[in-house]
């Protein structure tokens, strides 16, 4: 389900859909993640460009196998270990400051652009290929 700049504030805004398993909701003006259980089926979540300053509340996404959430105000990565299934992140453009637990998981791809790693800038278009 593709609902791209349609100026969405949460996902209380959404029915049940318990079948769905793509939801795209880049550009809209989403601050935090909630209510996912709702949607048990979901492998890709697409949150990229919202306003979303956390990632509580992904524990709810069991079957997650790709997130999206560039271009957003996240610092910590902490609450993504909750997603056994996730191998395919998307995290460009935050306010990432510590890599929590990249060491205990594979991922199959993992990008990050821009983020201030123990007080030093990370390089512009860093990609790291973990598990292959």
């Amino acid at each position: 389900m593709c609902l791209r700049q349609n100026r969405l504030t949460g996902f209380d805004e959404l029915p049940t859909l318990p079948a769905l398993e793509h939801l795209d909701l880049y550009d809209n003006l989403i601050k935090g993640i909630s209510d996912l259980a709702r949607f048990p089926c979901l492998k890709v979540l697409d949150l990229s460009f919202n306003c979303i300053e956390n990632l509580d509340g992904i524990e709810g996404a069991q079957q997650l196998t790709e997130l999206y959430i560039s271009n957003n105000y996240i610092a910590f990565m902490k609450p993504l270990s909750s997603c056994t299934n996730l191998r395919k992140v998307e995290l460009g453009h935050n306010k990432l400051t510590v890599l929590f637990d990249l060491h205990f998981r594979v991922y199959s791809y993992l990008f990050i652009e821009f983020g201030i790693f123990a007080g030093e800038e990370l390089a512009r278009a860093y990609r790291v290929v973990v598990g292959m």
